[in-house]
């Protein structure tokens, strides 16, 4: 695979000219992960990228890593960054979803325009601080106290990410001081070319002027001559017939349109079929230019304009040109008693003409930073509303939602120890698996994004780079995979990392162990560690950790519940008992595991017992 060297991924053998304080540090690094830790960068939901300042039980994992070959952790859920559950999804099978149906595993759009997978999804959360984001744009968005949001505030200079409520808390006062909070458009939906069957172009000459009965369209004249050039590149037409009610208009015929149109249902039916709105991004822009050429304007400032009477239809054009990174909104103008609706945007991404002369004017415009960002106008406290959080394997953990594709974030984590122990430790492999494939491929976005963020001096040279391996020059090598019987197979691994192993059924997961297991305790100074959150009684990881908590085998066991994690109270513990119940909030965020106690009556000595859930298991 070729790598794309960069300053953020360093090529093996790079020169660096290093200093005595560069050789000491890394010293002090390699001795103690300790020291690498104010190395590493996270985002923080309110300073956006800052150094990682581990909470005491972070810490207590780490130092549990350090003393001892297998650990075993077990963590309680974490709080999602939610949106409301009918925030509208564009997946990427190209047809519109709503968060509250958004599962792990299906593929939607990331802010660079690619597809991104679903890692995790939260349960459905109530009784959260709600708000509702206006943007410029007229989208509306209802997120979350704690959702997460990249914005730049005042200017490029001033890049962070923060919660929906730091935001309304800040707001009148960033807009009094005369500075905008905006978010960067997203990338154009990146879809491959695919068999239209009528030129997106022409398909768009006829949409903005075309007669819906049969090929013909109307057209000034003095745009015929130029018009008539770029069709006939395509299909033979008509000499111009003269409107006699208009003498600056007339009709020309496109000569077997009139067939085609029918294949795909446009024959007095006219809208934009699904398939040009999701074709290639030459395919769309070709489309635009089509629409913008027949029923666009151009100002003398470069200012564009689209205009329609047929609202679903304006809903189409302004998808399109959302699709294609341009940023829009909608107005309604009443002509001569109608209604119209009008698209207004500027862009100098594309040229969205061919006519000459409304081609030369769209050239004028300025690329003011308006157009290309989404700016909150403002941010209102609103009633509560169910909510749902999800997590994406894209590299910068954004996703895009709503109508017109606003950039959003996710929740993240960061596996520290694993990349200390690649940097600094030659010649070793390390196996990280998950219960899903994309979880773990998750993982390793992270860790590469961490790596990136090291001081290039620090950082060792990529011999490999893919989503599921990286290969550094120390020879040292990370794996992912899905937990599977399979995975690592005939490797020799000097750390293995599990994730949510609760999660892998328990026939996958015993037999994972039972292959992976003899070859990592055969060695003196391989390690693992295991990491979970909750999942009932009757898998793997709750017998692994349960034997652990009672001195049964050599796994540390360590625990960590709602209280550990700094910010959370008595107060938000009472409103998640409420959404989930008490019993669940128990498992979920207070850890109850194998050791809840249950009443079971012996029929046979007629005495009651008390015995561990995991002991009933195995007895049945």
């Amino acid at each position: 695979m070729t790598i794309r060297y960069s300053d953020s991924i360093k090529k093996p053998n790079q020169d660096i000219e290093y200093t005595a304080d560069m050789i000491k540090e890394l010293s002090r690094c390699q001795e103690d992960i300790w020291n690498f830790l104010p190395y590493i960068k996270i985002v923080h939901p309110d300073r956006g990228i800052i150094v990682f300042e581990p909470y005491n039980f972070q810490k207590q994992i780490l130092r549990n890593l350090q003393d001892n070959r297998f650990n075993v952790v077990l963590a309680s859920r974490q709080s999602g960054k939610a949106l409301a559950l009918d925030t509208p999804i564009l997946k990427a099978n190209n047809t519109w979803s709503t968060m509250g149906d958004i599962d792990v595993g299906d593929e939607i759009y990331g802010s660079n325009g690619k597809k991104t997978c679903v890692t995790f999804v939260t349960d459905i959360m109530y009784e959260h601080d709600c708000f509702e984001v206006l943007f410029d744009n007229g989208e509306k968005i209802i997120a979350d106290a704690d959702h997460l949001w990249n914005v730049e505030i005042g200017g490029n200079h001033n890049k962070k990410t923060t919660t929906t409520k730091d935001l309304y808390n800040n707001i009148e006062k960033q807009h009094s001081h005369g500075c905008s909070i905006r978010i960067k458009n997203s990338e154009p939906i990146k879809i491959k070319k695919t068999n239209l069957p009528v030129d997106p172009y022409i398909l768009g000459v006829w949409l903005g002027d075309g007669n819906s009965a049969d090929g013909r369209v109307t057209t000034n004249k003095n745009d015929y001559i130029e018009l008539s050039k770029i069709i006939e590149q395509k299909y033979k037409i008509s000499e111009l017939r003269e409107d006699k009610r208009n003498t600056n208009t007339g009709t020309f015929n496109i000569y077997g349109l009139l067939k085609e149109l029918r294949q795909i249902n446009l024959k007095k039916n006219k809208h934009i079929p699904k398939e040009y709105l999701f074709a290639s991004i030459e395919q769309r822009v070709e489309l635009l230019k089509g629409l913008m050429d027949t029923d666009g304007y151009c100002g003398k400032d470069g200012a564009c304009e689209f205009y329609q009477k047929d609202k679903s239809f304006i809903d189409d054009v302004r998808f399109l040109l959302t699709s294609l990174g341009i940023k829009s909104r909608v107005n309604v103008k009443i002509i001569k008693g109608e209604k119209y609706y009008t698209i207004p945007f500027t862009t100098k991404k594309y040229d969205v003409f061919k006519l000459t002369r409304k081609l030369e004017r769209q050239h004028r415009a300025h690329g003011h930073p308006i157009n290309d960002h989404v700016y909150i106008k403002s941010i209102i406290p609103t009633q509560s509303v169910p909510v749902k959080c999800i997590q994406v394997d894209s590299e910068d953990h954004l996703f895009l939602c709503g109508k017109t594709l606003i950039p959003t974030h996710n929740t993240t984590t960061i596996s520290s120890y694993v990349l200390w122990y690649a940097c600094f430790n030659a010649d070793k492999t390390i196996g990280i698996v998950s219960n899903k494939q994309v979880s773990a491929i998750d993982i390793m976005n992270r860790i590469k994004r961490v790596y990136q963020e090291l001081p290039v001096w620090m950082k060792p040279g990529v011999v490999e780079w893919s989503k599921t391996f990286v290969t550094f020059e120390n020879g040292t090598r990370i794996m992912v995979s899905a937990t599977s019987e399979d995975a690592f197979r005939g490797r020799t691994l000097n750390l293995l990392c599990m994730d949510e192993f609760a999660f892998v059924p328990k026939f996958v997961a015993d037999a994972f162990w039972a292959a992976n297991y003899p070859t990592i305790s055969a060695s003196v100074d391989a390690k693992i560690v295991i990491i979970s959150t909750p999942n009932g009684m009757f898998n793997s990881f709750h017998t692994l950790y349960s034997h652990a908590e009672r001195g049964e085998n050599n796994f540390k066991h360590f625990k960590s519940t709602w209280k550990d994690v700094p910010g959370r109270d008595e107060k938000w513990a009472e409103n998640q008992r409420k959404n989930l119940g008490k019993t669940k909030f128990a498992q979920e965020y207070a850890c109850v595991d194998g050791n809840t106690l249950i009443k079971v009556f012996d029929k046979i000595t007629k005495e009651e017992k008390i015995i561990r859930i995991e002991d009933l298991y195995n007895i049945l």
